[in-house]
């Protein structure tokens, strides 16, 4: 989308302000450069033009995160990210990787940012937060039962929410 010739509001300097460009619209912008002797600038047989000069203004990507946990500590967490063609994570405790999609093996809790890049060479970042669940501390009431055969017994323990005995035969419930 190639835009006509257009004249910078209140610039009259050989050099252009960047800030033009900081919220411009995507699309090609054309710029030339007018140059006279003093008080010559209006008599358009007294002035030459510039070789013209563009600025293509490119779509920042739009970087999105998927977090795939929480997760039980000491347990991989896997991160991904979309939106561009390139990827760079950071982390906790000097973190870093590369991808798209990436699996932490000893994930530190805390944020993961990762820097979303394009094509254009324009960036974006999303953040997330990796939470990791605590290791339940089981204790049992009794670690050793002494019972007769044909007598049941009751096992009791506390310190976490869900519980699965293993192996499960001879339990009237596991």
């Amino acid at each position: 989308n190639q835009q006509p010739w257009q004249d910078v509001p209140g610039n009259n300097t050989l050099q252009m302000p960047v800030q033009i460009f900081a919220n411009s619209p995507i699309g090609s912008y054309r710029y030339r450069l007018i140059a006279a002797e003093a008080g010559n600038i209006d008599a358009a047989s007294c002035r030459i033009y510039s070789t013209p000069i563009e600025i293509i203004v490119h779509a920042n990507p739009i970087a999105l995160i998927h977090n795939y946990g929480p997760v039980c500590k000491g347990t991989p967490v896997s991160l991904s990210a979309s939106g561009g063609t390139s990827y760079e994570w950071t982390g906790p405790n000097g973190f870093t990787a590369q991808g798209d999609s990436i699996v932490i093996p000893a994930p530190m809790p805390g944020n993961y940012m990762v820097t979303v890049s394009n094509d254009a060479g324009c960036h974006a970042s999303t953040n997330t937060n990796v939470i990791l669940l605590p290791t339940p501390n089981i204790k049992s009431a009794n670690n050793a039962y002494s019972i007769c055969e044909m007598d049941s017994v009751q096992l009791l323990v506390n310190g976490g929410y869900r519980y699965k005995w293993i192996p499960a035969s001879g339990l009237s419930n596991d």
